[in-house]
């Protein structure tokens, strides 16, 4: 009964994770392992020059945007 119940609760921790997954970006001339490098890039420039300098809340959202307008500078566009 345990086995089953762990089972379950792994289950849906996997299917509620894939949820909320970041934006894919496109850009002509780079392939899906260009776009995640540069992806990666801009989020940990973005985290780091953010830091805490704003509340939990408003700084997820302000990562989003800055790690938005980095992937724009690189030519990338959101799928």
């Amino acid at each position: 009964m345990r086995t089953k119940t762990l089972l379950l609760l792994a289950a849906a921790a996997l299917l509620l994770g894939g949820c909320g997954g970041r934006d894919k970006y496109s850009k002509a001339d780079a392939e899906l392992t260009q776009e995640e490098r540069d992806y990666d890039e801009c989020d940990w420039e973005v985290t780091r020059s953010v830091g805490s300098t704003v509340k939990d809340g408003d700084r997820t959202e302000r990562i989003e945007e800055l790690v938005d307008k980095c992937m724009r500078a690189k030519g990338y566009r959101k799928r």
